[in-house]
């Protein structure tokens, strides 16, 4: 029996891409705005915040973030940062992961350290 062209097939339930990676995660994520954007000072251990990399903010929670940057060979996991997320901080913070995407442009994930 052929079908007719006005119905329409039941949408399938969605499942989580990647559920271990869902269970790992403690905290809510939120959209950050269209126009949200980081200042990342690569100087931990100093009182002043002189930021030299601007990101764009991804993914927000209440423990840390996803940023894109301009790809930087100083960036490492488990660095430890100060950044200043849209207009909060600065804060302390800790490179939790990164991926490169091209020899220009970078992802990384921070946690909040204050």
């Amino acid at each position: 029996m052929a079908r007719s062209k006005e119905t329409k097939p039941t949408p399938k339930a969605s499942t989580p891409k990647d559920s271990k990676s869902n269970l790992k995660r403690k905290n809510i994520r939120f959209e950050p705005d269209l126009d949200a954007f980081a200042y990342i000072d690569l100087k931990y251990d100093t009182k002043e915040f002189n930021p030299k990399i601007s990101a764009l903010i991804i993914d927000e929670s209440f423990t840390g973030a996803a940023l894109v940057l301009r790809s930087n060979d100083k960036i490492k996991t488990d660095s430890k940062i100060q950044i200043m997320p849209g207009r909060i901080g600065p804060l302390l913070a800790q490179v939790k992961w990164l991926k490169n995407h091209s020899g220009k442009v970078m992802e990384i994930g921070i946690e909040y350290l204050d």
